[in-house]
């Protein structure tokens, strides 16, 4: 929808421009589609069985997992962004903060993913139907009020806010009907530290060459965003994944 609209509204190579900001911003977006074909069965078998306590439990875990990665994606992504757009053969003087927009949107949509998962499954999966059919309905709406008068610009800060309304919706109905939502103190503390370090990273002028510019502050940024979660044991699961390597790296240094 939101190529079609620049298209009409503006002209066809700001769609080009905006392809490639989405195209940046939807990589955050991963984990969450990658995870999609693990949790649906799951998702039903503790539907089907009425489980609810449960389901809520792996709710908050897969959304705190999802933000984990979903963060550490955004972090490299976001400080190295200017960088980024240096290297385009052309100017686009939006593109930070169009990309901005859709990675902030893509991010809150891998931490509520689960929220559409668990309603298509449930019992009440026609109000699902209903409710994209209202995303549809306010993102046109919206892209004819906002691109005239914002351009690109509107068209992502749209997108944006549709993401949110979209995803308060759901986490609301799910509360409401099912007593799930996927908040924890855990998922909180990420999320506070992750825009801690995008936020000072992105703000950090670093003045060299960006090929080399680019991994090395993208890199050096993850590893700050990563290692006080991995020491304060944020989520488990990550530590059972990074120990093994670091367990091999020490026996290699060890030899």
């Amino acid at each position: 929808i939101d190529q079609l609209m620049i298209a009409k509204y503006i002209n066809l190579e700001n769609v080009v421009f905006y392809t490639i900001a989405f195209f940046i911003g939807n990589v955050i977006n991963t984990p969450l589609r990658a995870s999609l074909g693990i949790s649906r069965p799951i998702v039903s078998a503790k539907i089907e069985q009425e489980e609810y306590s449960k389901l809520n439990s792996l709710f908050k875990r897969a959304s705190l997992g999802l933000t984990l990665v979903a963060g550490w994606l955004f972090v490299g992504i976001v400080v190295s962004l200017q960088m980024v757009y240096e290297l385009l053969p052309f100017e686009f003087g939006e593109g930070v903060e169009v990309t901005l927009l859709i990675a902030s949107g893509k991010l809150i949509s891998t931490t509520m993913g689960w929220n559409g998962i668990i309603l298509n499954m449930s019992q009440r999966y026609r109000m699902a139907f209903w409710m994209n059919i209202g995303v549809i309905a306010a993102t046109i709406g919206a892209n004819l009020y906002f691109i005239p008068r914002f351009g690109v610009m509107g068209v992502a800060l749209v997108a944006l806010l549709v993401i949110v309304f979209n995803n308060s919706w759901k986490t609301f109905y799910l509360w409401k009907h099912f007593g799930l939502n996927p908040f924890s103190l855990q998922l909180g503390g990420v999320l506070l530290w992750m825009t801690a370090v995008a936020a000072g990273f992105f703000y950090w002028p670093l003045n060299v060459n960006p090929w080399w510019g680019i991994p090395v502050k993208s890199a050096l940024a993850s590893l700050i965003f990563l290692a006080p979660l991995y020491f304060l044991r944020v989520f488990p699961d990550f530590n059972a994944l990074v120990n093994p390597i670091l367990e091999k790296w020490r026996k290699r240094g060890a030899a």
